[in-house]
């Protein structure tokens, strides 16, 4: 009978690459909770919780899906569902507005006419474990300025 190795554990790593945590299970997947600060329209300030689904066993980490909340405009009925993205040396998001799955008929219509259809988040990664760089919606994708916060591996609640 010959002796099996003993698998390494599933290690999460932070935005630099460094090792932060072993999982419990090789699951390959984690979720990462950002926090972006900004000034958005008019210059108000603004916070969105950005919470990734990503891909560990890659780097840069690749996002599977997520949602942004927090003072992200929207229409009432609808979310903003992360499309696209990554992160590592580099912070890249792509998200849109989209109406909620139990949203009145009328919802699609409305949001069209209130809301942004789109929105774009990048940035390079700074210390400790932030993103400095630039958001904006629809075709716009560098209107506002904006620090971004990793702000671990868990759900944004």
């Amino acid at each position: 009978m010959t002796d099996k190795p003993d698998r390494p554990p599933t290690a999460l790593f932070d935005a630099t690459g460094i090792r932060r945590q072993a999982a419990a299970e090789q699951t390959g997947i984690a979720t990462a909770c950002l926090e972006l600060h900004g000034f958005g329209p008019e210059t108000s300030p603004s916070v969105f919780q950005i919470q990734l689904v990503v891909n560990v066993n890659s780097y840069p980490f690749i996002v599977l899906e997520g949602t942004i909340g927090g003072d992200i405009g929207r229409a009432v009925g609808t979310s903003w569902i992360v499309t696209e993205g990554s992160f590592g040396p580099y912070l890249l998001i792509e998200a849109k507005n989209t109406p909620l799955v139990n949203a009145p008929a009328d919802a699609a219509a409305l949001h069209v006419e209130l809301g942004s259809q789109t929105v774009s988040i990048s940035g390079d990664l700074q210390a400790p474990d932030s993103y400095a760089g630039v958001y904006g919606f629809d075709k716009y994708t560098s209107e506002y300025a904006h620090t971004t916060l990793f702000k671990g591996w868990q759900d944004c609640s």
